[in-house]
Parts: C-alpha cells; structure tokens; sequence
C-alpha cells in the first residue's frame, strides 16, 4: 500500500468509525464483518482465512468508505433494519421538474460527490431552506440553525414515509 493511501486512511478513521456505527456496524455485534472492515482500513497487508462471504461484506464496506460513500440502508445490518425508527421511509432520487418544498427532508446521495467533498457531504440529512435554478438549500441535521448548503437537486434524495 502506497504512502498517500495509508495517509488517506489514517486521516479518516474516525469518519470511517463512524459510519460504520451510523449502519448497525458495531464491534459488539456477533458477527465479525465490523472487526473487518477495521483491520483492512487500518493495516495495509491482510492475510484472512475466514469465510468468504464475511469477508465480502468487510471488503464491500471497506470499498464504499474509502471512496467517500455513506453507507446506506443496501449496508445496515438486519438488526438495525428491524429496529431503527426510519426503516418504513423510503428515500427517491429527487428528478429535475418534481417539487421540492421547504422543511422537506433529503438525503446527499452516498455517491454524490468524490474526495473530501465526499466525506463532508455524502449521506448527510436535513431540511430544504430554499430551492432556486435547481439547486438546493439544505441545513444539515447536525449543524447550527442558519447554516445551509447549495446542491444540485440531482445530488439528492426525498425521504418519502410510508
């Protein structure tokens, strides 16, 4: 593993930790996939002999956080699908031409944007402020009111109840 590569890593653990805890990822849970996902991103040789669908589900993790994707519902844990309180909403991608109102809730698409941007943004919710020229205001859920982020509708997702 190159230089830059194992800086990358070190740089991001915690948004990595993160995210893992944020799908249902957690160390105690009984499977090892967690334990996985955290030795691959932290050392840069691995040598497994585990199962292999166990360790597809921690290279698979492992892919989308190092390319700055969120993990979405497609990678939480059955637990977590069957206990969290946002499981019955469905998000759609939000298409040029359908209305987007104020206080409604979107999603960054998990792959909307690449790098850094990436890691700020991607798979992070809030409220529309304001829709102008297709883009988007958004305040995120986690930050101070009165801050706002402009986004291409295109890049984002409606939560839909159902």
């Amino acid at each position: 593993m190159d230089e830059e590569s194992v800086e990358y890593i070190t740089d991001h653990a915690a948004w990595f930790a993160g995210q893992l805890d944020a799908a249902g990822w957690t160390r105690d849970d009984e499977s090892i996939i967690r334990y996985l996902v955290d030795e691959i991103l932290s050392m840069p040789i691995i040598q497994a002999h585990i199962g292999t669908g166990n360790f597809n589900k921690a290279l698979e993790l492992a892919d989308e956080l190092l390319r700055g994707r969120s993990l979405g519902e497609d990678h939480w844990t059955d637990l977590k699908r069957a206990t969290d309180t946002n499981a019955r909403a469905v998000w759609v991608q939000v298409q040029p031409g359908h209305v987007l109102n104020r206080q409604d809730r979107v999603r960054i698409k998990s792959d909307a944007y690449d790098g850094a941007l990436g890691l700020a943004h991607n798979g992070r919710t809030g409220s529309v402020m304001g829709v102008r020229y297709g883009m988007a205001i958004v305040h995120y859920d986690d930050e101070p009111a009165g801050t706002g982020h402009h986004h291409s509708i295109r890049l984002l997702e409606k939560r839909i109840a159902q």
